[in-house]
């Protein structure tokens, strides 16, 4: 999105603020993310979906 947007200032580029200031604007409020083990029976069934794959 850096690359596509950084010379472009129409349409989004023009309207929106800078990806990483949205970033930093919105950090304080969502706090620090932590990865989500997922569920054994849901890992049990996505394993088994993509067992003949």
């Amino acid at each position: 999105m850096i690359k596509r947007l950084a010379n472009d200032k129409r349409g989004f580029a023009k309207t929106h603020p800078d990806m990483q200031d949205r970033v930093k604007a919105v950090r304080g409020t969502i706090g620090k993310q932590t990865p989500i083990e997922p569920h054994p029976a849901r890992q049990t069934r996505f394993n088994a979906a993509l067992a003949g794959i």
